[in-house]
């Protein structure tokens, strides 16, 4: 990978939460097969030991009690078929990218804590709010937790926008260029989480302009995600982090924070 990134003095700062998102990634990937081959074995199981009664299942009522709820052998099987095809995979990408957009926040609120002259930098096409209220002076106890409580609003109202926009505000801080093809592939990941959590992985116009080029569907086509797709977001997360890593270090590897604040 060239030169050699343990020589520089931030290395501990930079390569922990980068080796700790790749492992999560790498783990869902686990998880994602081993828990589909299981759902496809229980499903053979419920084939093969059909009686013909139905199956009864413990579940929560609206008023906090239990109440029993059976479904016959056909809505079982049909049930572990679709969990196993793609349910898995849609709820452990909303994991994925949580964990890869907690890793670029992670790498944000370094560099915040560095350099909070950054925090003047725009949101959203906005200028950031510069003014910190009463209310939170009188309830921080030090300087650092005002900073803390600042970044983290920040933060909120960055990755609460678009993927492409907030992309753009991650290279400004980082001061560094993201792959096009990296960012692209992303937002549409990105917009396919949205689409499971909030259009029940229905393609709509939002997911359009998300995803942008890279969209995988029309408006109303329920988003292909299946164990290829999963294979490549993952690829996908990981490369984006490990690139930032790289990038990040290359900037910022031998930086001198400033003295601590109190």
């Amino acid at each position: 990978m060239g030169d050699s990134k343990t020589d520089k003095r931030n290395d501990q700062v930079f390569r922990p939460p980068r080796t700790r998102t790749i492992r999560s990634l790498n783990d869902l990937y686990v998880l994602a097969g081993l828990s589909s081959q299981a759902l496809l074995e229980m499903q053979k199981r419920v084939a093969e030991n059909d009686d013909g009664d139905d199956v009864e299942f413990e579940a929560p009522a609206a008023n906090g009690e239990s109440t029993i709820v059976t479904r016959d052998v056909d809505q079982l099987s049909k049930l572990l078929h679709i969990a196993s095809a793609r349910g898995v995979y849609e709820q452990l990408l909303v994991t994925g990218v949580a964990v890869t957009e907690d890793y670029l926040q992670g790498a944000l609120r370094t560099i915040f804590k560095w350099l909070p002259e950054k925090l003047n930098l725009s949101v959203d096409g906005k200028q950031a709010e510069k003014n910190v209220g009463l209310g939170l002076i009188i309830k921080s106890a030090t300087v650092d937790e005002i900073l803390d409580t600042v970044i983290q609003k920040q933060l909120l109202a960055v990755f609460y926008g678009p993927p492409e926009r907030y992309f753009d505000y991650v290279e400004a801080v980082l001061s560094i260029k993201i792959e096009q093809e990296l960012r692209a592939s992303f937002a549409e990941i990105k917009a396919t989480r949205d689409m499971i959590v909030h259009n029940s992985g229905i393609a709509n116009e939002l997911y359009i302009s998300k995803a942008g080029t890279a969209a995988r569907g029309s408006v109303g086509e329920r988003l292909k995600i299946d164990t290829r797709y999963f294979k490549d977001a993952i690829h996908t997360m990981k490369r984006l982090t490990h690139s930032v890593y790289l990038k990040t270090m290359q900037k910022f590897g031998d930086h001198v924070p400033k003295r601590k604040r109190k």
